[in-house]
């Protein structure tokens, strides 16, 4: 993946869980950030989640009228090395 996509995907996985500036903390001089959500809902399959559902940075998840995108713990991951931003999911 090139930087221009790599932003991209990091944009729409942050997304995903909800992660914005305003909600990222510092604890302990790290940029921490605990996730309340981790879904994106689209009507029709979306190509740029395609390619991370095919990276297995996300999973699908078909309903009668609605797609969900989910961002999975190698994809979390990803964002983490990335971002450089400490996702934390336990509580």
């Amino acid at each position: 993946m090139n930087e221009k996509k790599n932003s991209l995907y990091a944009e729409m996985m942050g997304h995903a869980i909800g992660m914005d500036n305003g909600k990222i903390r510092k604890i302990d001089g790290a940029r921490v950030y605990k996730p309340y959500r981790n879904c994106v809902s689209v009507e029709k399959p979306d190509d740029e989640w395609e390619v991370l559902v095919a990276a297995g940075y996300a999973v699908k998840k078909e309903y009668n009228q609605a797609i969900d995108y989910h961002v999975t713990p190698d994809g979390i991951q990803w964002l983490v090395n990335y971002s450089r931003i400490n996702i934390c999911l336990t509580y």
